[in-house]
């Protein structure tokens, strides 16, 4: 290395030492070495179930009420039953809005007064077989609408909701006398799978619900759905749902281990008949080689996936072609 020197008259020692510094910048430069290779693959996943517009999905899950919040921002229910004041709170709290919480009222006629109350301005109710169970009389059943419709002198015009899986003429008759001394009044059927209809064993309870609403014509807009009963029958029941008109379909959750399961395969159901949309979000792979003889498919390594901005709705059948 030469430093030239011009007059040492005004080169000073400090200006020496930058020249030898910018001379010694490229010394040590080379070729790069290639280090790896990098390829992308893109994908959509699922993020989340989410409502179609003309249609909703409930859910009964007094066993199960930590799952509140997972069954409204992912499983793509939009309604929620609750059976207390503290399940009403935790359902408000996981986002649900009261107009889309149905109360229940109790199986004990002595104490539905003190638990609607207890509710405050609620979207909808809910009676449970309360003829079958022998617990009320029509009149009594019209006492307590008469009460919720006077709810703070109001006039409340909620869904009151019955749940039945008779269709014999005595107690279709007494649920008729309700509705039609009442107005709002909703008739859903609850028979599970593997009902006894007095004739003959039904192991498939589609036939039941024609029945049902040949007995209720349009005051059946909603059935009821065993979680783990109806396992194996989600599709064929959701199917014959939408081939009844019905706008809701509410899902019965029982204690039992494997909850999670069955609503992840219900809403997967619901999807692939209409009663859902995926909302999915696209995924970047970064796949590197780190030899020398990268093919399309061997030696490439995953080394990162990142979730993108990029979101789209998709139904089943779009997704299909």
């Amino acid at each position: 290395m030469f430093i030239v020197l011009t007059s040492c008259d005004n080169v000073t020692e400090n200006e020496i030492q930058k020249e030898q510094e910018k001379a010694n910048l490229g010394k040590n430069i080379g070729p790069l070495a290639l280090e790896y290779l990098v390829k992308y693959v893109y994908y959509w996943d699922l993020e989340k179930y989410t409502p179609v517009s003309n249609k909703k999905l409930g859910i009964w899950m007094s066993y199960n009420t930590n799952l509140f919040s997972t069954v409204r921002n992912y499983c793509g229910f939009s309604k929620v039953l609750v059976t207390s004041t503290t399940e009403l709170q935790k359902a408000v709290t996981s986002g649900f809005s009261r107009g889309n919480i149905t109360g229940l009222i109790p199986h004990e006629e002595s104490t539905w007064q003190q638990q609607i109350d207890s509710y405050g301005i609620i979207g909808a109710y809910y009676i449970d077989e309360p003829i079958e169970r022998d617990e009320y009389t029509p009149q009594s059943i019209n006492q307590i609408i008469s009460y919720i419709r006077s709810t703070e002198g109001l006039i409340n015009t909620a869904p009151f909701k019955i749940g039945s899986y008779k269709t014999g003429v005595t107690f279709v008759t007494q649920y008729w006398q309700v509705i039609f001394a009442n107005n709002n009044v909703f008739m859903m059927d609850d028979a599970y799978d593997g009902f006894w209809s007095g004739i003959m064993w039904w192991t498939d309870q589609r036939p039941h619900w024609t029945d049902f609403q040949n007995a209720y014509s349009v005051l059946n807009k909603s059935n009821w759905i065993h979680i783990e009963k109806d396992y194996s029958e989600y599709n064929g029941l959701l199917g014959h749902a939408n081939n009844l008109g019905l706008s809701e379909i509410w899902l019965y959750v029982n204690e039992f281990s494997e909850v999670e399961d069955h609503l992840n395969a219900f809403s997967d159901q619901a999807w692939k008949t209409d009663w859902l949309l995926k909302v999915e979000r696209k995924y970047r792979k970064e796949y590197r080689c780190y030899t020398k003889d990268c093919d399309l498919v061997a030696n490439w390594q995953l080394y990162e996936t990142v979730p993108l901005d990029e979101y789209r709705t998709v139904a089943y059948d779009q997704e299909q072609n």
